[in-house]
């Protein structure tokens, strides 16, 4: 018995240092949680261009998916170039967005930035972080990964 409840606890605790739910990769998370809905069911991670060339990376928080409720919890833009590494002001060189049934949207920004750790192009993964403040002091951070669809 004893022995059961110390392999409970092990994995217990093993959970918690992974994130839990974060094992895809994908999560948000900061004080913004108590001010806004960011339930989120999958992310998409899409390299925009025009004429072959990169114009935005665009990473979608999607809620709903496919149906007639879907919305966007958070929706992050970084406007081209963007490279491996690099990391973008949002506040200069993108957006940070939500589309929402309840037309709820974000508080003005104060700082705000994003960074893909892993980049490719269409069809390969994609990995990285992004981390906003608003001007009213909530903070706002998310993880993302994915495959990269290209989107024109």
């Amino acid at each position: 018995m004893r022995h059961a409840r110390l392999t409970m606890l092990s994995a217990l605790l093993l959970v918690a240092a992974c994130g839990g739910g974060a094992a895809s990769g994908n999560r948000l998370f900061g004080s913004a949680e108590t001010q806004y809905d960011l339930v989120f069911d999958a992310v998409q991670i899409h390299r925009q261009e025009s004429r072959g060339q990169m114009v935005a990376m665009i990473v979608t928080y999607l809620r709903g998916p496919g149906t007639n409720k879907q919305a966007i919890p958070v929706k992050v833009v970084a406007n081209a170039p963007v490279a491996e590494g690099q990391e973008k002001d949002l506040m200069k060189e993108g957006a940070l967005t939500r589309v929402m049934q309840d037309a709820s949207q974000f508080s003005e920004m104060k700082s705000g930035k994003v960074i893909f750790d892993t980049l490719g192009g269409a069809g390969s993964a994609a990995k990285g972080r992004f981390y906003v403040t608003f001007v009213k002091g909530s903070t706002l951070n998310g993880e993302f990964s994915g495959t990269v669809e290209l989107l024109q």
